[in-house]
């Protein structure tokens, strides 16, 4: 008997393995979540960085210079109004006092310029700058002529400059100052829609780049799931081959020790009877022991030998090919001959086989265990006859071996191709033939099945085989 903690050892093996397959691929889902997440963050906050950039730019450029551009105007405004007080002033105090008015509104708009100079965009804004400077250059001459012929008493002259020269110098500058501060809005409007523009593309890129993630997380979702499942049955599948193994293990020793131990005791008893007869001198009888030591010692080798084939499968690999199924057959046939002819059976064989694709002495095998089986099987069949046939279909090769015989009831349908399973213990047999052809057909990856009515109806086994390509390990 195998020891039951077989099949836990092998189990708390595969419980320490898988999961941590399942752990490994858990890890890399979230490994690609995490990181579809931070291009998300990045995405976003270079798209909050450029809003950022553009309001900047609005404020520290557009609305700065329109807004000194309006203070400068304004400046000026009061500028004109302070001379035109400096011109009807009487006292020489008063005359002072408008002069220091004037003054501190031309600091005002040198101030201003240099505000619109040092954040103003563009040459053409540029332009307009050193223009209104310049216009207020000129303007300083004005004030001084118009300040010595109010200071020498001119006052009528001083007032016609001011009224004149003064008044169209002053108009000048103030349409330079509306021209920086329409330059200014209309920069403030393009920067204005260029953060539309901005704020439009951040969530356009911030709605792909979610979407994509959306999708990306979904699939990885999926495929992490489907991995998972995949890899718990496969564990489980392996845990129920890993079952049957082990039962077929119990079965296999229980078996074998039954099966061998039979031809052993024929061997000892009929030993036994040997040196009796030896010691009385019957010849005759001597001969029988004989005969019968003999035949269980054969039976006992052919036990063995099948039991050392059975071991091989699946374990010595040979490289397949395609073969013929037309010669496989003729080399059965010639190889059962004796059989065939003996049982007097008639043996019909479809035209036109296809190729199989396999090792071409397993699948030889296959063939001879069935069409002996068939013969073996045939009962009181006065008319026995076997056909062998194939067909494509499925993307394999449906092989079948039928016969008249005594047919096998549908409870037994899967039992027959167990290990050392013997519906009749009359027939010659070890039980094996059928658990090899089961055996080598699924390593070739393949199926084995029967149809049968039943008692007397006859029996038809099939097996199928891959077409070319698909069986890549052969035993």
């Amino acid at each position: 008997m195998v020891d039951g903690s077989f099949k836990e050892l092998l189990t708390k093996a595969l419980g320490s393995v898988v999961p941590s397959k399942v752990r490994d691929q858990v890890v890399l889902a979230f490994g690609f979540l995490i990181a579809n997440f931070l291009v998300l963050a990045v995405v976003a906050a270079l798209g909050v960085a450029e809003l950022g950039r553009v309001t900047s730019r609005i404020y520290t450029h557009p609305l700065q210079v329109s807004n000194a551009a309006l203070r400068a105007s304004q400046s000026v405004d009061k500028m004109h109004k302070g001379m035109k007080d400096l011109v009807l002033a009487e006292a020489d105090a008063a005359i002072y006092q408008a002069l220091g008015a004037v003054e501190e509104e031309e600091g005002a708009v040198f101030r201003e310029l240099d505000l619109v100079r040092d954040q103003i965009l563009g040459e053409e804004g540029k332009d307009l700058e050193r223009q209104a400077r310049q216009l207020f250059k000129n303007w300083r001459p004005i004030r001084a002529r118009v300040v010595i012929l109010a200071e020498s008493g001119k006052r009528a002259e001083a007032a016609a400059i001011t009224r004149g020269r003064g008044a169209d110098h002053v108009a000048r500058l103030e349409n330079a100052m509306h021209g920086l501060h329409d330059y200014a809005r209309k920069k403030a409007d393009g920067f204005m829609e260029e953060a539309r523009t901005g704020q439009w593309r951040a969530v356009r890129n911030t709605t792909v780049v979610v979407v994509i993630g959306i999708i990306v997380s979904v699939l990885v979702a999926t495929f992490t799931v489907k991995h998972i499942v995949t890899v718990m049955s496969e564990r489980d599948k392996l845990i129920h081959e890993l079952e049957a193994k082990n039962a077929e293990l119990e079965r296999f020793n229980y078996t074998v020790s039954h099966d061998l131990s039979s031809p052993l005791i024929t061997i000892r008893g009929f030993a036994g009877m040997l040196r009796a007869d030896m010691a009385r001198g019957d010849d005759e009888a001597v001969e029988r022991d004989l005969r019968h030591i003999e035949a269980a010692a054969a039976t006992m080798k052919i036990l063995i030998d099948e039991l050392l084939e059975l071991s091989r499968i699946g374990r010595v690999v040979n490289p397949p090919e395609l073969v013929p199924l037309g010669t496989i057959v003729e080399t059965v046939l010639g190889l059962l001959a004796s059989a065939i002819e003996g049982g007097g059976v008639e043996v019909k064989v479809t035209p036109d086989l296809p190729p199989v694709w396999g090792d071409e002495r397993r699948i030889v095998e296959v063939v001879q265990n069935l069409v002996e089986n068939a013969i073996k099987f045939m009962g009181s069949q006065s008319e026995p006859c076997v056909e062998i046939g194939a067909r494509e279909e499925n993307g394999e090769v449906v092989c079948y071996v039928k016969d008249n015989g005594v047919g096998i009831e549908a409870r037994y349908h899967a039992k027959v191709f167990e290990l050392f399973e013997r519906l009749e213990t009359g027939v010659d047999g070890t039980g094996i033939g059928l658990t090899l052809v089961k055996r080598i057909v699924e390593t070739h990856g393949g199926r084995t099945w029967i149809e049968s009515a039943g008692d007397g109806r006859g029996a038809t086994f099939r097996f199928s085989l891959p077409t070319k390509g698909m069986a890549t390990h052969v035993a």
